[in-house]
C-alpha cells in the first residue's frame, strides 16, 4: 500500500513539473566523486593529454550523459561521452588528439564529440533534446562551461519531440 501511495505522489510531482514545461530526466549524480575511480583517472589523464596536445585551442572538455546519472547501471553503459570543444575544428588539431582519443577509448570506453565554440552556440535549435540533456547532466573537466546559461527554446524542443513521435508512429504502421 505504501509503495502505491509513493507512486501516486511521484506521478503528482511529475505532473506538476510537466505543467511548468520542464523536462523530466534521470537525476544527476550528487557529487563529482561518484564516477568510478578507473573512469575518473582515465578522464584526468585524457584531460591532461588534451591540454598538452591542443594548448590554447582547447576551450572546454566535459563528460556528459548516462555515466553521470544515479539511476544508470554502469555495467550497461555504451561508453563515456566526452565533448571536446575547440576554438576551431581543424584537421591538424584532430591529428594531434588521435592517439589520446584512441587510448582513452580502449581504457575507459571514451566516446568523443569534437565541436567548435560556434557549433555549440549555433546548434541548440537543431539538437534541443541533446543539448538540454547535456546542460543538465555534464561535468566540466577543463575550461569554460558553454552550457551554463544556455537557453533551449521550448518551441524547438516541441518540434523535435513531435518529429520523434511522428517517426515512431509511422514505423509502427508496419
Amino acid at each position: 500500500m505504501m509503495d502505491r501511495l509513493h507512486i501516486i505522489k511521484k506521478q503528482e510531482d511529475n505532473q506538476h513539473h510537466l505543467d511548468e514545461g520542464s523536462i523530466l530526466m534521470a537525476e544527476p549524480a550528487a557529487t563529482a566523486n561518484t564516477l568510478p575511480a578507473e573512469i575518473q583517472a582515465g578522464l584526468d589523464r585524457f584531460r591532461d593529454e588534451m591540454e598538452t596536445a591542443l594548448g590554447p585551442e582547447l576551450v572546454a572538455l566535459m563528460v556528459y550523459g548516462d555515466v553521470l546519472c544515479r539511476d544508470v547501471n554502469r555495467s550497461r553503459l555504451d561508453g563515456v561521452n566526452v565533448m571536446v570543444v575547440l576554438r576551431q575544428v581543424r584537421l591538424a588539431d584532430l591529428d594531434k588528439i588521435m592517439k589520446p582519443v584512441k587510448a582513452a577509448g580502449k581504457k575507459i570506453g571514451l566516446v568523443p564529440m569534437v565541436v567548435s565554440e560556434t557549433d555549440i552556440k549555433g546548434s541548440a535549435d537543431v539538437f534541443p533534446i541533446k543539448f538540454l540533456q547535456i546542460k543538465h547532466h555534464h561535468k566540466l573537466l577543463y575550461g569554460t562551461d558553454l552550457f551554463q546559461g544556455m537557453e533551449v527554446s521550448k518551441a524547438h524542443l516541441r518540434l523535435r519531440c513531435e518529429q520523434e513521435l511522428k517517426n515512431l508512429m509511422l514505423r509502427m504502421r508496419f
